[in-house]
């Protein structure tokens, strides 16, 4: 199941003022606790009808900016008040307490907040890893820290590895699972723990993706994952 999560949506919203609900904390609690309980008899609902284990996703591609204060106002000359990170962490703590389930969030912002992620509670963090602060020579010291301490802390990462629609040239699976096995052996973890720490997932989703890129993008993440368990010789 997915969602978005508290912090997007109450950035979202707008209040019958005309301000977003993010300007009113008692707004915030009404709408994490609406959200909790919407997602917990849905979530119970889909176990009921399909006999499946249900993991339920909260997307927060805004909680970046929520946390620097850069949402604008309604008029356009102001910005709203930065959010706490205690604040932030809390009420996503909260939320994926209530839901008695396992929760993992996903943000595919340029810095998703990785650690405050993690120490909410959630089964896993899910980010976009082609962004250029976790690759290559662009990436940021700060950012790799981050996703050390999460894996040092034995949460896994849903690693956003395949591209959410066609690229320009044709992927094999070698091209996406050697920046994961680049990544471990960059943070100095073993290869071997791979397949306990890392999802391959696309990179945000296939909302915008054709039938057939779809289809290829799940076969490539599937593949990538056997690697992980079952690395190629040259790689």
């Amino acid at each position: 199941m997915q969602a978005a999560g508290p912090w997007t949506l109450a950035a979202a919203v707008e209040l019958h003022t005309g301000h977003r609900v993010l300007t009113d904390p008692g707004a915030v609690r009404e709408f994490a606790a609406s959200l909790q309980e919407g997602l917990r008899a849905h979530a119970a609902e889909v176990a009921a009808r399909t006999g499946a284990r249900v993991l339920v996703q909260l997307d927060e591609p805004t909680l970046p900016a929520v946390l620097a204060g850069l949402l604008p106002t309604p008029s356009g000359y102001g910005t709203v008040a930065a959010v706490g990170r205690n604040e932030a962490q809390d009420t996503l703590r909260d939320l994926v307490t209530g839901l008695g389930g396992p929760v993992v969030v996903h943000c595919c912002a340029d810095r998703p907040p990785v650690r405050l992620l993690a120490g909410a509670g959630v089964a896993g963090v899910g980010l976009d890893a082609t962004r250029p602060v976790f690759r290559g020579d662009t990436a940021l010291p700060a950012a790799l820290d981050a996703l050390g301490e999460v894996w040092d802390a034995g949460t896994p990462l849903l690693l956003g590895v395949v591209p959410s629609t066609d690229p320009a040239r044709p992927l094999t699976f070698r091209d996406i699972v050697a920046p994961v096995f680049e990544l471990a052996d960059r943070l100095g973890f073993d290869r071997e723990r791979l397949p306990a720490l890392v999802v391959p997932t696309p990179a945000c989703g296939l909302a915008g993706a054709t039938p057939t890129w779809a289809r290829r993008a799940l076969a490539l993440a599937r593949e990538t994952a056997a690697a992980l368990t079952d690395p190629p010789e040259d790689l």
